[in-house]
């Protein structure tokens, strides 16, 4: 009786990308101890097919081999199954579902003044300015 090893080759990761939970707020050192966990270590990346399935405090979303500008179909799952090895060089993304924005505008008396070279109120270009950044940030993801 013949074994024959199927040897996988382990690709570097250039990009991993992981969610956190929406429970409650991971801080800076729960992710650099997650990244020093996998630093030098092999990872496998699970298929989730929604939403849901991404129920643990942080979870593996995507990653992206070193020169995945060479691979020619990036929409085959079968083209990055397999382990990654996490070196120095990876860049790790961390996502949220959640962000918190705070906008600091100044209201000051001298913000209402008239622009004569451009003959309109300043305040007219704050409103205008955070009225548009709230739309893009409202925005589905498409």
């Amino acid at each position: 009786m013949i074994a024959m090893s199927t040897k996988q080759t382990v690709k570097e990761a250039d990009n991993v990308f992981v969610l956190m939970t929406d429970k409650y707020r991971i801080s800076r050192n729960m992710r650099a101890q997650w990244f020093f966990e996998h630093f030098h270590k092999h990872i496998r990346l699970q298929p989730k097919h929604s939403m849901e399935c991404f129920d643990s405090e942080i979870d593996l979303v995507s990653i992206l081999p070193a020169n995945y500008q060479d691979y020619h179909d990036l929409g085959s799952d079968s083209q990055y199954a397999g382990e990654y090895f996490i070196s120095a060089a990876t860049k790790v993304t961390f996502f949220s579902r959640r962000y918190r924005l705070a906008f600091v505008l100044d209201l000051s008396p001298s913000i209402s003044s008239v622009d004569i070279q451009r003959n309109h109120i300043l305040l007219d270009d704050v409103l205008r300015s955070v009225s548009t950044c709230l739309r893009g940030l409202v925005q589905p993801v498409s």
